[in-house]
């Protein structure tokens, strides 16, 4: 018994100097460097590329199995940049050799240094990274059937090389960079001095994880760095995961940013469960420089194959303006505009789908409400109802810049019918040309360009480069406005198309508001045909064509008054006192209506007519929208009324009074022709006479006669 121990024991001793000898002899008679040429033929048979190591190899055996691999470089495809496709300053891996007799694989720490990876892509499409891979393998026999585990207890388990634990010190990875250049694009992206850092990795234990890179685009030109931390939570068999504490910085510079640059930073809780492909996002929170903080909670599902995520999101209330400005965007000249914003909303997201389920949103005291779908992202189609309480869009408009009311001294206004250069306004139209989209829009209440709306309801549509809205419906000033826009943008310069429909309208707040005119007051009926092409307001007037018919009750022309102007000249032509009629600074109607034409922005009126108690007014004339100014002849005749107030209209009793109102349209003069009316008044004094010479006597009673054979008075018959 006691020769059996010592045999046992010895062979023991003998075994542990053996390998004792092997560890510390191994790598003095072994050198793996002899290695590296059958290496880089391996590489160069299955890649075709070359490999280069310029340091030596390490390698050790104890008490850490490893390698050390320094200056390795793989060369970069044909017909590419002879840069390397791949390289690494420093690659050092080191396994723990007594653990290994157990099963157990204790790597201390994983490091690489100076990972390097130029991607590129050729005008063709094709990648320097493809047959990378080399050939595919041969698919299994079918005969062969396919390895199946081995059943718990069967005494199989054992019999493979299956891994008790499996446990690493940290993975390093300092200095590394990503490059990718587009040559048929020219797009240029990288990613440099990536650094990655993590604590012991060991099963069922938690990993702390810290990163940070800096990125740079051509197009457009910027550069930044994001810096990502948190601690990963993981169960292999559960195939659960959780990344706790996580937190993101991101900063941004460049082209489209302000001066200043852009900071934002996300802190959430995110847990993943593979088997039931979940994915949940809690604790959501994301400010961006210190103005805007966003929070909420994202759940998704089938995440491994059609993922779809339900989001609830809350945009804290915030100062928009201040926002802007830091952005280095421009603000309203109003103050308190775009001073406060607060938002909640209820996402689902999908890979081709984005639906807004529930949106609440509040712009300085305005309440806006409504869903919203999103199709096709590639070509979006769009979906929409909205509410909205109520809005004045006067207060949102931009201080107008230096320079930009009209053309320089000297240079010509663009003639009627030619379009103008594209102002900015022409860059968000164009991306609306591609868009499908359908929607409908109710307002409480409006006020654009001075103008008050209410009750206002809209469809939109858009499709193939038209964007419509029919129809258009809203009250305004007393009465209600029915219209159909259309805006086509598949021509060079935009055209508009605009039939609108107002009915018992009060005129006068509706110009003096909007246009900030007071020139007629009433009651208005008013259609229009009008067509239209370019986006600012002075190419679409010199463009503008159409027709259009109005009809205006109980209202009044300000700024003349044409009775006293009628007086006047007349008493100015007989050489009599003036009227003493008081001037009322104004012309009262009982109707004012007539249609006319419009031809590149004139607008061509022949059949006017006005009445009041006083006169009847007949004529026509044009007014020029561009130049903003009018010229039109009237024949006004004096009613009895007018008599009554002043006695000189006796006199005019009958005549056609010829009135010319000319100039522009915040001063027209108003002239009495004074020629005309003179050989008016004549006419009608000599047919008078003429009348009464054959209404005498024995002629009067043959004139008689032939009245009441004809069953026209004689006034009629006479030519002038």
């Amino acid at each position: 018994m006691g020769t059996i121990l010592k045999t046992v024991l010895f062979l023991l001793l003998a075994m542990v100097i053996l390998g004792l000898g092997a560890v510390v002899i191994v790598p003095l008679v072994v050198d793996p460097n002899d290695y590296k040429p059958a290496l880089i033929q391996a590489v160069k048979d299955r890649t075709g590329r070359d490999l280069t190591i310029g340091g030596e190899v390490g390698l050790s055996l104890f008490p850490w199995v490893g390698v050390k691999l320094e200056r390795v470089t793989l060369s970069n495809a044909p017909l590419f940049s002879d840069r390397p496709m791949a390289q690494v300053k420093r690659l050092d891996i080191r396994v723990k050799l007594l653990p290994l007799l157990d099963r157990r694989v204790e790597v201390n720490r994983v490091v690489v240094e100076g990972l390097q990876l130029d991607l590129e892509r050729d005008r063709a499409g094709r990648g320097n990274w493809v047959g990378l891979t080399g050939a595919a393998a041969p698919a299994p026999a079918a005969a062969t059937p396919p390895a199946t585990a081995p059943e718990p207890g069967s005494g199989e388990e054992g019999a493979g090389l299956a891994l008790a634990a499996v446990t690493v010190g940290g993975v390093e990875i300092t200095d590394g960079a990503v490059r990718f250049a587009d040559q048929a694009t020219g797009d240029q992206v990288a990613v440099e001095r990536f650094n990655l850092a993590t604590g012991p990795v060991a099963h069922g234990q938690p990993v702390a994880i810290d990163s940070s890179l800096e990125w740079r685009n051509a197009q457009p030109k910027t550069t930044g760095t994001l810096q990502l931390a948190g601690t990963l939570h993981g169960d292999q068999k559960s195939r659960n995961f959780r990344l706790a504490g996580t937190r993101l910085a991101l900063r941004a510079a460049g082209e489209g940013l302000p001066d200043q640059g852009v900071e934002a930073t996300l802190a959430a809780e995110i847990a993943t469960s593979l088997d039931d492909q979940t994915l949940t996002v809690t604790g959501l929170t994301l400010g961006v420089v210190d103005h805007l903080q966003l929070t909420g909670r994202i759940d998704g599902r089938e995440i491994l194959g059609d993922p779809r995520f339900d989001a609830q999101l809350a945009l804290a209330r915030f100062d928009p303006r201040r926002l802007l400005e830091r952005l280095g965007q421009p603000v309203p000249a109003d103050l308190q505009a775009f001073g406060a914003v607060a938002l909640e909303t209820t996402l689902g997201i999908g890979l081709d789908r984005a639906e807004v389920q529930k949106l609440a949103m509040d712009l300085d005291g305005a309440h806006l409400t409504g869903t919203a779908v999103v199709t096709r992202f590639a070509k979006p189609t769009i979906r929409f109802d909205l509410n909205l309480d109520h809005l004045d869009l006067d207060r949102y408009l931009l201080p107008p810049q230096t320079g930009a009311a009209g053309p320089a001294p000297g240079e010509p206004s663009p003639a009627p019918g030619a379009a103008r250069p594209a102002p900015a306004a022409a860059r968000p139209l164009a991306a609306l040309a591609g868009l499908d989209l359908e929607g409908r829009l109710r307002l409480g209440r409006l006020t654009a360009h001075g103008g008050q709306f209410t009750n206002l309801q809209a469809r939109v549509r858009a499709r193939d480069g038209l964007l419509r809205l029919d129809p258009f419906q809203a009250s305004l000033y007393e009465g209600t406005l029915e219209a159909t826009a259309q805006l086509d943008l598949r021509g060079a310069a935009p055209a508009l198309a605009l039939k609108p429909d107002f009915r018992g309208v009060k005129i006068q707040p509706l110009l003096k508001e909007m246009l900030d005119m007071d020139l007629v007051s009433g009651t208005a009926t008013l259609g229009m045909d009008l067509t239209s092409r370019g986006l600012d307001a002075a190419t679409l007037r010199s463009n503008l064509d159409g027709s259009a018919r109005f009809d205006v009750a109980d209202g009044a022309v300000f700024g003349v008054d044409l009775e006293r102007r009628i007086l006047e000249a007349y008493a100015l032509l007989k050489q009599r006192p003036l009227t003493l009629r008081e001037d009322q600074g104004k012309t009262v109607f009982k109707t004012l209506s007539g249609s006319a034409t419009i031809r590149q922005g004139v607008v061509d009126n022949r059949d006017l007519v006005a009445a009041s108690g006083l006169l009847e007014v007949e004529g026509g004339g044009q007014v020029d929208l561009p130049g903003e100014t009018l010229d039109y002849l009237l024949k006004a005749k004096v009613l009895p009324a007018l008599e009554e107030i002043d006695h000189t209209a006796r006199d005019l009793k009958g005549l056609e009074i010829p009135v010319r109102v000319t100039g522009g349209f915040g001063k027209p003069e108003v002239q009495v022709d004074l020629a005309e009316l003179l050989e008016s008044a004549a006419k009608t004094q000599a047919k008078e006479k003429l009348l009464e010479k054959l209404q005498t006597g024995k002629t009067g009673e043959k004139v008689k006669k032939l009245e009441e054979k004809l069953g026209i008075p004689l006034k009629d018959i006479l030519p002038f």
